[in-house]
C-alpha cells in the first residue's frame, strides 16, 4: 500500500488548472473544485508510478511530480469509472500488466489518494473545533461500542473522534456502499472490524501535519 499527500491548499490557481488539463475528460467532469481535482490528478500520478510500497509518500508543496508528457507517454487514458454508489475504479484498472485499486480523499486543504494490489478504502480527516456536544451528538449514529469508548475519553474527545470516523469512512469507502451503510452497522476497535456480512477488514492509521489517515483492506 502506498499512500500519497498533498498540501492543496498551498498551490496556486494557475498550478490546479495545470493538474486539471492533464486530467482526461471524464476524470475532469467528476472533479468539481480544487481539492477533487488534485486528488484526481494524485490518483493518476499514482497510477503512472505503478509502486505500492513506501508507506506514505508526501509530495512537496508547489512542486509537481508529474507532468502531462508523462501521463501521455505512458499512455494512461482511462475513463473515470465509478460504482453505484460512487467508488472510482470498484474492479482496478490494469498498469503494465498489475490490476491496481485506488481510493481518494480529501479535506483540511489536503489530497490524497491510496494505491495497492488489493481493493482498498482511504479517508483524510482535518481536526475541526468541534464542541463536545456536537460530537457526540454525531455520535450517536455510530456503533453502542463506538459511543461508548467515546463518552468514557471525554478528555481525548476530539482527536478520538476524528480517528474513528476516519476509520470508519475507510471502510465504507471499502466496501463501497458509503453512507449507506449505516454508521452504527459496524464497530472499528483496535484496528479491525467485522461486517454484519462476516467480512473483516484491517485498518490502518498514520497522521499527517494534523492530518488523520486511515487505510482499511479486506483481511
Amino acid at each position: 500500500m502506498r499512500i500519497w499527500i498533498m498540501n492543496a491548499a498551498a498551490l496556486s490557481a494557475e498550478q490546479v488548472d495545470e493538474m486539471r488539463q492533464m486530467l482526461p475528460m471524464s476524470w475532469i467532469t467528476s472533479a468539481k473544485h480544487p481539492e477533487s481535482v488534485v486528488s484526481a490528478w494524485l490518483a493518476l500520478g499514482a497510477l503512472y508510478c505503478g509502486s505500492t510500497e513506501g508507506g506514505l509518500a508526501v509530495v512537496k508543496d508547489n512542486h509537481l511530480p508529474f507532468t502531462r508528457d508523462s501521463f501521455i507517454h505512458t499512455g494512461l487514458q482511462w475513463d473515470w469509472v465509478v460504482g453505484e454508489h460512487g467508488k472510482p475504479f470498484p474492479d482496478g484498472v490494469v498498469c503494465n500488466g498489475v490490476r491496481l485499486y485506488i481510493s481518494l480523499s480529501h479535506s483540511g486543504g489536503f489530497a490524497a489518494v491510496a494505491v495497492d494490489t488489493v481493493a482498498i478504502g482511504l479517508d483524510i480527516q482535518a481536526h475541526t473545533d468541534r464542541s463536545a456536544e456536537q460530537i457526540l451528538l454525531i455520535a450517536r449514529r455510530f456503533h453502542p461500542n463506538e459511543r461508548n469508548i467515546l463518552e468514557q475519553n471525554a478528555e481525548q474527545l476530539s482527536p478520538m473522534f476524528h480517528r474513528l470516523w476516519a476509520a470508519k469512512e475507510s471502510v465504507m469507502k471499502l466496501d463501497g456502499r458509503g453512507l449507506s451503510m449505516g454508521l452504527g452497522s459496524f464497530c472499528v476497535e483496535c484496528g479491525s472490524t467485522l461486517l454484519p456480512d462476516g467480512r473483516t477488514a484491517d485498518v490502518t492509521e498514520l497522521e499527517y501535519k494534523g492530518i488523520v489517515i486511515a487505510a482499511a483492506r479486506w483481511k
